[in-house]
């Protein structure tokens, strides 16, 4: 058998897809299975014209063998590769704008404005071999082998934006971000399964060992403000402006990632037992246990690569430090109006931040060479000192680090369901779960560059509910959970997008309910809904010197919904007008930036025979325009008119459409 699908859409969709299945002798059969599905997108570039700059290409394919000589006894092979090219498909925001070169509106927004092409590439190649052998009436024997491989390489704009519209005037030298992957994993799981009219159960072993790498390379542009508070204010104003403004004060820092790497060893017994207490009630155990070693190893070099730059404004950074360094900077502008005894008392409040602020540079001084025997407001400040300075913090974001864990755990299972009536069910079961530590490197952040997090832990608690009515054509279910998190692990964005880094939450909690109906008629008639409500908290969350503690998750709407109608009786014609709805998100811990809720729109519609069949689609049928995710770098500049890198822009996918035409044979 077989079966044969193509198919054309707006953007350029195309969609073409094969299977097919053979019997190649009495105990011998193979499967071939192949997809391709490819767009445009629908972001077009106006600095270089480019009309498919969010394109996507994905191809997979696999190929599987059974054999099966006997009635008892079975292998499966499965041998598969997953492709994927795409684009980038950030958009332009308000950062990327500069007047009379580019206007990003919302009757603009899938347009970008940046000068070099994003491109994604990962390829994942997958074999398994299943065994499985029954002893006897009861026992079942299964060995499940399996072996992966990953890569990937992601090449974007570092500053998502064209030279022409940056308030940098180097901004052309601002680099690509490149970022590699490279991933290998094998299992080996044996596993056997007995079941009689009382009880159902499973135990086994199962072994792993991962290795994961990962790198990046990237240029990284700085106002020297970000490093040395209000740098480019104190030089302007004492020795005069810059001819090129703030971007004669940009400070441009190269990082390559060593190499980030995990590895990892797994060991488990697990074992499951379905034990059914009446004709009504199951109870369900589980129970496993893991043994696991892994190592992660992190390690990134940062180089201050615009040094020429850096030295021609040496002598203003000779004058910042001077008086940063002076107690007459900190001296009120209503001084002289003061009276002798309140002159007094600010004297020595502005001696006291001016002495903390020689304490803070006098490291970087020293390190940079310059005479500080003159005291505060008095440094000799050499040619070159700036640019040791500044190679001395760019050091202190290079670093190595390692750490190794062992954990052991066990994670159990209990519950119960019963069956109230054929048409009526419940359940409740309770599962504790883990995820391990590891290490998050954030050369960005100089005070912390190396963050370690330890393991979290989570318990579930479920209630379920699951109902049929009318003759089992209307289905109602419903479920409750309850999350307990222990040391989450969160990742937390500081100063910038590039700034960020993975901690743990001390405990945080998650909260929902689920209802589902689906109701189906006897003429052809489909109607259903569903919403989801989900209530997050962090309980106790303190990072960075800030406390997240009260605060919901980032990235997780509380409310989630979806309602359709539709006719289907299976052979002739079909439709379906779909409804989604995510509710409104916090896009970071803060809680401060959020984006809108929205609602799309779908209908699906298509004719079907007994061989074959067509299908017809048009998503967001509405055309509703609505953010999914946005960074804004508005914080992040010491002048509103100074732009070095647009804002992160991604935007619900307008209106498309297609049709799909299958042939089963």
């Amino acid at each position: 058998e077989g079966s044969v699908r193509l198919g054309l859409g707006s953007d350029n969709t195309q969609i073409s897809s094969l299977m097919y299945n053979r019997a190649l002798s009495d105990n011998l059969a193979i499967r071939f299975a192949g997809e391709r599905v490819y767009t445009d997108g629908q972001l077009e570039n106006e600095f270089n014209g480019d009309k498919d700059e969010d394109r996507n290409d994905h191809i997979n394919g696999r190929i599987k063998l059974l054999f099966q000589n006997s009635e008892d006894f079975s292998a499966l092979l499965t041998i598969g590769q997953d492709k994927v090219e795409q684009g980038d498909d950030r958009v332009c925001g308000k950062n990327t704008t500069k007047e009379g070169t580019f206007s990003c509106d919302q009757g603009n927004d899938f347009k970008a404005f940046r000068d070099e092409r994003g491109v994604l590439h990962q390829r994942v190649n997958y074999q398994t071999l299943k065994l499985e052998k029954e002893l006897n009436d009861t026992w079942t024997l299964a060995s499940i082998t399996s072996h992966s491989t990953k890569d990937r390489t992601e090449r974007s704009d570092a500053d998502g934006m064209a030279p022409t519209n940056s308030g940098y005037d180097k901004a052309e030298e601002l680099g690509i971000r490149t970022e590699y992957e490279e991933d290998s994993s094998i299992s080996q799981e044996f596993r056997f399964t007995a079941e009689n009219e009382i009880l159902r159960t499973s135990f086994g072993y199962y072994y792993s060992q991962t290795k994961e790498e990962r790198g990046y390379n990237f240029l990284l542009a700085n106002p020297l403000d970000a490093y040395l508070p209000s740098f480019y204010q104190t030089t302007s104003l004492l020795v005069g402006p810059y001819p090129n403004g703030v971007s004669d004060t940009v400070l441009q820092t190269q990082y390559s990632d060593e190499g980030s790497a995990r590895e990892a060893t797994n060991h488990a017994l697990f074992a499951e037992l379905d034990w059914k207490l009446s004709e009504a009630t199951t109870a369900l155990f589980g129970l496993r246990y893991e043994n696991e070693k892994n190592r992660n190893t992190a390690g990134v070099t940062a180089t201050n690569i615009n040094q020429a730059q850096m030295d021609a404004i040496n002598t203003q950074a000779g004058v910042y430090f001077n008086a940063a360094t002076n107690a007459l900077s900190y001296y009120p502008a209503n001084f002289a109006e003061l009276t002798a005894e309140q002159q007094a008392d600010a004297a020595a409040a502005a001696q006291a931040q001016a002495d903390a602020a020689f304490a803070q540079y006098t490291p970087f001084l020293v390190a940079g060479g310059a005479d500080i025997s003159g005291g505060a407001g008095n440094i000799v400040f050499p040619n070159g000192s700036l640019n040791n300075i500044l190679n001395v913090l760019a050091s202190s974001s290079s670093n190595t680090s390692q750490k190794d864990n062992v954990n052991n755990v066990l994670l159990p299972k209990i519950g119960i369901q019963h069956q109230f009536s054929d048409d009526i069910g419940a359940g409740y079961v309770i599962t504790r779960g883990y995820r391990s530590g590891g290490i998050s490197l954030n050369p960005i952040n100089t005070t912390q560059p190396t963050v370690e997090y330890d393991p979290e832990f989570v318990t579930n608690h479920e209630l379920s509910l699951r109902t049929q009515w009318l003759d089992q054509r209307l289905t109602a279910n419903a479920n409750v959970y309850y999350m307990e998190w222990e040391d989450q692990q969160v990742q937390v964005i500081g100063g910038n997008i590039y700034d960020r880094y993975i901690t743990n939450a001390g405990s945080s909690t998650l909260k929902g309910l689920e209802v589902d109906i689906n109701f189906r008629g006897d003429s052809g008639l489909r109607l259903f809904a569903n919403a989801g409500i989900s209530k997050t908290r962090y309980e106790d969350f303190t990072t960075g010197g800030k406390d997240y503690s009260g605060n919901q998750f980032q990235y997780t709407p509380e409310r989630t919904a979806a309602a359709g109608i539709g006719f289907d009786q299976g052979m002739g014609f079909n439709s379906y007008l779909i409804a989604n709805h995510t509710g409104e998100m916090y896009l970071d811990n803060d809680n401060e930036n959020k984006v809108a809720g929205f609602t799309l729109t779908n209908l699906r519609f298509g004719y079907a025979a007994d061989v074959w069949k067509v299908n017809g689609y048009i998503n967001n049928l509405f055309d509703k325009r609505a953010t999914a995710y946005e960074y804004s770098y508005d914080a992040y500049t010491p002048d509103p008119n100074f732009v070095l890198y647009a804002d992160y822009v991604r935007m619900v996918p307008k209106r498309s459409f297609g049709l799909v035409a299958q042939y089963d044979f």
